[in-house]
């Protein structure tokens, strides 16, 4: 091998080990300046972040009392029985369903005397829904009524129409049971009927 060759060869192989090493890792500027960009994105869209999971905890909680409230029309039907639909209302709220008046829709007990509860297939069931799994919600006003084991209607000390509201800090929704016992969730969020 003659040393101009030789050279040629050490030459090569200095600026690949010189080139490989620039390649690996980032310098200091790069990483401060990627740093700063993932602050600003964290900066402007946290506050939507929080009003999006907000807007999605009241309409989880319209959604899911709607669903209980269809569900109990309908095994009220299906039963030929009257399923009583109880409950409180404040930011503590809970809604329950039972064969009887005034169930204690706090109780986590299915077997309890007086638990929101419903027999099927043989085994006492909780229905009942809490504010617990939607921190922030308010069910502000909510009546005792119940649905006929007939025809569905919905009733308390006599025909019943009425609303449930539901609201949090920025959003409001409703839960609306019609003469009839349709029920339907509207409120003011984006893919929800307006009241």
């Amino acid at each position: 091998m003659n040393p101009a060759s030789a050279w040629h060869v050490k030459t090569i192989v200095s600026e690949k080990t010189e080139s490989n090493m620039r390649a690996k890792g980032f310098t200091l500027i790069e990483l401060l300046i990627t740093l700063i960009i993932i602050s600003v994105l964290t900066a402007a869209t946290g506050p939507n972040i929080s009003r999006y999971i907000e807007q999605e905890r009241l309409r989880g909680a319209l959604f899911n009392l709607k669903q209980k409230l269809v569900y109990a029309r309908s095994e009220a039907i299906k039963r030929n029985v009257t399923i009583f639909v109880s409950g409180s209302a404040g930011a503590d709220w809970c809604v329950g369903l039972s064969l009887k008046a005034d169930c204690d829709c706090s109780s986590s007990d299915p077997m309890q005397a007086d638990a929101c509860s419903l027999t099927v297939n043989g085994t006492q069931v909780l229905h009942r829904l809490t504010s617990e799994d939607y921190s922030g919600i308010r069910i502000s006003q909510l009546r005792s009524f119940r649905f006929d084991g007939v025809r569905g209607l919905p009733w308390d000390s006599g025909s019943f129409a009425g609303t449930i509201p539901l609201n949090s800090a920025s959003y409001s929704g409703a839960v609306v049971i019609s003469r009839i016992g349709r029920v339907k969730a509207c409120g003011n969020l984006s893919g929800v009927e307006d009241c």
